[in-house]
């Protein structure tokens, strides 16, 4: 058998690949754009619970380097005085009261 048995003669339409091969990019575009999308809003989450984390390490109250003794501990200026502390500084702008 020589090459001559397998040519063809007709012609066939460049319409049917055309189609295919836009579909195909089409696709392939829309995958990309979804992968980029899925990263950016992986690292927006990532970010945000960052943040979170260190909002709430800043709002751990600090232990004081003298002890108070236990009229200073209980009395109800000492808890105005803790809840001032509280409040103030980076601490105070993190919280959602």
């Amino acid at each position: 058998m020589s090459d001559q048995d397998y040519t063809t003669l007709q012609k066939f339409s460049d319409q049917p690949t055309s189609i295919a091969e836009t579909t195909l990019s089409e696709t392939i575009g829309l995958t990309m754009h979804n992968l980029v999308a899925n990263q950016q809003q992986s690292q927006v989450t990532t970010s945000a619970s960052v943040t979170n984390a260190c909002a709430r390490l800043l709002a751990i109250p600090q232990a004081s380097s003298q002890k108070a003794g236990p009229s200073e501990e209980f009395g109800i200026s000492a808890q105005r005085e803790r809840e001032k502390k509280k409040k103030s500084g980076l601490a105070g702008f993190f919280s959602r009261s």
